[in-house]
């Protein structure tokens, strides 16, 4: 591997507000660092068990893309 995937495709980024294991203002650094298309839910480190739409959502968007 020569470069990381997210250098040359799209990404997305979902940030958990209410995350505690890793800082909400971190998770968005790291979206803006790699361009990712952010999305924000009010949840907290595990999103996907307690905003399982929000979580599908995203993944729709990603997957329809192109």
């Amino acid at each position: 591997m020569t470069q990381a995937s997210w250098a040359q495709k799209p990404s997305w980024y979902l940030v958990s507000q209410q995350d505690r294991m890793i800082n909400p203002s971190l998770e968005r650094a790291m979206a803006q660092k790699i361009h990712a298309h952010t999305r924000e839910v009010a949840a907290s480190h595990v999103s996907m068990l307690s905003q399982p739409d929000s979580v599908a959502q995203i993944i729709r968007e990603a997957a329809d893309a192109k």
